[in-house]
């Protein structure tokens, strides 16, 4: 048994080192390109950070110190209150997993050190080691895939390939916009957008599947094989091609959908795919994140992931003559499932 442990603790070290896929995040691709300078911690930890967010406003914070317009340090500051309040929550690993990995700082983050905290991270962000690319790098960081709307238009995923940059940035489709027919003025407003995107008039709702299709050939062309749909539920109310016809022209009209012909809509806009999931071939973490700091989670999802593989095996629930195989099943899950499923 002692050998078995040793064993798997040095697959385990080994796996939490491994390169990582982040294929699914909500990075700038501007900010990557242009290898952009932070101004400061907040600038780059708290900023578009939900999860962080929300967990403010449970604490109580007001709004104000997390969206709004109160000075960098105050908003850091509320956060520096709000996270010894978090324990038991995986924010309170990656807070400080992030400070360790990132920053070299093995501090308990809390209200008393806060200041100090704040001033050491802000230095480091001034200097060339702490841009986009160099933390990429040092997180070993091999392939990133963002999140796009088809009237983007990638340049700044094509600079940053032609740049040479070592981490591949890959767009990926997310048409939400094109299904938003609740608001027609806001509808139609990006309805024009993708008209001059795709380059041609949007009048049928004909007109607006030959427009996406359009620009997701140009997504296609730009390496992009993923799409995400940020959706609440699945749609699959039943629906005929003259009523979405129909529910097209009225909203171009200006007209608002009732919530039946929303679903509908929205149930023609989209394939649902579902199917019986095997552990052994889960493509793995991804950070949804807005922050380059995020890395660290993938190491956070490994460690836990060994830890529960590791505990079924030490209760028996999991053959340990089979060691071999499941090492290769986390390597698997933890990068090469991925790496193979995404061509990447």
């Amino acid at each position: 048994m002692l050998i078995f442990c040793f064993r798997l603790i040095r697959r385990a070290v080994y796996i939490v080192k491994m390169p990582i896929i982040d294929y699914h995040c909500h990075l700038d691709p501007k900010m990557i390109a242009r290898n952009y300078r932070f101004s400061d911690l907040t600038e780059v930890w708290l900023g578009g950070d939900h999860y962080k967010w929300r967990a403010m406003r449970a604490n109580g914070i007001p709004e104000e110190y997390i969206t709004g317009n109160k000075p960098s340090y105050e908003k850091f500051e509320k956060w520096a209150e709000t996270l010894p309040y978090t324990m038991r929550n995986p924010l309170y690993h990656w807070t400080h997993l992030e400070l360790n990995r990132i920053f070299g700082i093995s501090d308990i983050l809390k209200p008393s050190n806060a200041r100090d905290i704040y001033e050491e991270c802000t230095a480091k962000l001034q200097t060339p080691e702490f841009r986009p690319q160099a933390i990429m790098k040092r997180m070993r960081v091999e392939t990133v895939g963002t999140t796009d709307d088809p009237v983007d238009t990638l340049n700044y995923h094509r600079e940053i390939r032609e740049s040479g940059f070592s981490v591949k940035v890959f767009p990926t489709w997310r048409p939400d916009k094109a299904m938003a027919v609740e608001n027609p003025q806001i509808y139609n407003e990006y309805i024009a957008k993708l008209e001059t995107a795709s380059g041609m008039s949007i009048n049928t709702y004909i007109d607006l599947l030959d427009a996406l299709q359009r620009r997701h050939d140009y997504f296609e062309q730009e390496g992009c094989n993923l799409s995400d749909h940020g959706i609440s539920t699945f749609y699959a109310d039943p629906y005929t091609e003259n009523e979405i016809r129909q529910i097209f022209l009225s909203v171009r009209s200006g007209h608002a959908p009732t919530l039946e012909e929303i679903n509908k809509f929205r149930s023609a806009m989209l394939n649902a795919l579902s199917a019986i999931g095997l552990l052994s071939r889960f493509v793995g973490m991804l950070t949804d994140s807005r922050s380059f700091l995020s890395y660290p989670r993938h190491e956070y999802f490994r460690r836990l992931l060994c830890n529960m593989i590791g505990n079924d095996i030490e209760n028996g629930l999991l053959p340990v003559s089979e060691i071999t195989f499941i090492g290769q099943m986390l390597e698997d899950i933890c990068y090469y499932n991925a790496k193979r499923y995404f061509g990447w």
